[in-house]
């Protein structure tokens, strides 16, 4: 059944001769939403939530390090909404213009703190692996301020 959805998304054959090219970004995103729509009533939402995760690779990474070290899939999802909600959280910072660079730098020095706790938490004894592994995506939250140049550019 998803795959015949997945037609009205993306249908290989059709596509590369005749819609693909001509299809607008707009109508990509109202045949995908459709698509998902679909998907979400034949597999009821907790099964499409998971169909979701399974489709980002940042979970599938984490999903196979915890199986790895025999934690519950729980411990996988709850890793993985941690990193999301660091990475929205990590772009909502990086375009807030009211913050200096050093506001900036430290706001994501906190955050990083915060979601390495979390993340700690779930993992107990493996964290340090974790790091070691699918979870050197925490150095990208603690950036260095950019000094300001004369005339206040960056």
């Amino acid at each position: 059944e998803i795959t015949r959805y997945s037609k009205a998304v993306k249908d290989v054959a059709k596509g590369r001769f005749i819609e693909e090219r001509n299809m607008t970004e707009v109508e990509r995103a109202r045949r995908q939403a459709a698509f998902e729509q679909q998907v979400e009533t034949l597999l009821g939402p907790a099964r499409f939530a998971d169909y979701r995760r399974a489709q980002d690779s940042n979970f599938r990474e984490t999903y196979d390090f915890i199986q790895q070290i025999n934690l519950p899939k729980t411990a996988a999802i709850g890793v993985y909404e941690a990193r999301r909600a660091a990475e929205d959280q990590m772009r909502e910072i990086a375009a807030n213009t009211s913050l200096s660079p050093t506001e900036q730098a430290t706001a994501l020095s906190v955050l990083k703190t915060v979601t390495a706790n979390a993340i700690s938490a779930r993992l107990g004894g493996a964290y340090q692996n974790y790091l070691a592994g699918p979870g050197q995506w925490l150095e990208s939250l603690a950036v260095q301020p950019q000094p300001q140049t004369q005339g206040g550019e960056q």
